[in-house]
């Protein structure tokens, strides 16, 4: 997707991927903090006043909220805050959808004086995890975001120069070995395998930092393809079963 995360975009995720946490941002004591948010040990000293600030922003617009249970501070994701998690990474909720094996194809011919318009529109197309398919041709198996770059082209006054459309069957019945092919599935697989076997082998305190390298994978290489294009035994999703499975754990124990 190739999304720069904040420390915002880190709470939602965490809050969606492992659920509620338990923390009191004043009264918590340092070593209960670190056991309780998975990422909060990759902080280096001077992020910490900012990963409190986000935290506090997100209450405030009540993305999350406060819960008190057993006189425990909980924090939870809200409905709207949800919502803002699929506004911001859309692509995780609808790779697990059904496919309707239609493609979103952009192609371009922006002149030369405008490069820097080409450009906007190749990072706006990398952001949205559409892969380089032949020179000037992207595309994402997901049709839907036609309509968002259908936006982008007439708020930039490209009309004349790019091309959104939706076609399906573009290999000729092979749609998984031109999805290996166009987003780099191989390379792909085994940086999710190598992160699996450092799961595999890790000791506690270092599961919160390969959770952190996992986010960056996720938000930054994975194009979170629909599972009918992924390779079988896919490893990204034994990575995430492995890391759910840890994390609820020491998430249970620190409850306790």
């Amino acid at each position: 997707m190739g999304k720069m995360l904040r420390f915002q975009d880190k709470v939602l995720l965490s809050l969606a991927f492992i659920g509620d946490a338990a923390v009191d941002f004043v009264k918590t004591s340092e070593k209960a903090r670190r056991q309780r948010w998975v990422f909060y040990s990759t902080l280096l000293p001077w992020e910490e006043n900012t990963f409190y600030r986000s935290c506090s922003a997100l209450i405030r617009s009540k993305d999350i909220k406060k819960e008190i249970r057993n006189g425990e501070p909980y924090i939870v994701l809200s409905s709207g805050g949800q919502d803002n998690y699929e506004r911001r990474f859309p692509l995780l909720n609808w790779r697990n959808r059904k496919w309707n094996g239609e493609w979103c194809i952009v192609s371009y011919d922006v002149p030369e004086s405008t490069s820097y318009i080409r450009d906007s529109l190749r990072e706006k197309l990398r952001s949205l995890g559409f892969g380089l398919w032949q020179r000037s041709v992207y595309i994402s198996p997901y049709s839907f975001l036609r309509s968002d770059l259908l936006e982008f082209v007439k708020l930039n006054n490209l009309e004349e120069f790019v091309s959104v459309t939706v076609a399906k069957d573009l290999s000729g019945g092979n749609e998984r070995r031109l999805a290996r092919d166009v987003f780099n599935l191989e390379d792909l697989g085994e940086q999710y395998d190598d992160l699996l076997s450092d799961l595999r082998d890790a000791e506690p305190d270092e599961i919160k930092v390969l959770y952190d390298s996992y986010l960056s994978l996720l938000t930054d290489k994975d194009p979170l393809l629909p599972r009918e294009l992924l390779p079988e035994n896919w490893s990204g999703f034994k990575v995430v079963s492995k890391l759910k499975s840890i994390l609820k754990g020491q998430k249970m124990s620190s409850d306790h």
